[in-house]
């Protein structure tokens, strides 16, 4: 696996699907951003524009990731 750079709902070529187009779903992507001097996972779903980081019991909406692929 490596990641990928992305920004603002932007999905970098190559990206993995972690529904795998499973029927009448949104895509969602596996990603990690950068938090709190960590880099911690989350998802990606493009529509919304941001990735969501969970961290100290709160969810945290990241305009700059990284996507796996």
């Amino acid at each position: 696996m490596r990641w990928l750079d992305g920004a603002d709902g932007q999905v970098p070529g190559g990206a993995w699907d972690a529904l795998m187009g499973e029927p009448g779903s949104a895509p969602l992507y596996i990603g990690r951003a950068e938090h709190m001097g960590g880099v911690f996972p989350g998802t990606l779903v493009p529509t919304l524009g941001v990735a969501h980081i969970p961290w100290g019991g709160s969810n945290y909406e990241k305009k700059a990731y990284q996507v796996s692929q």
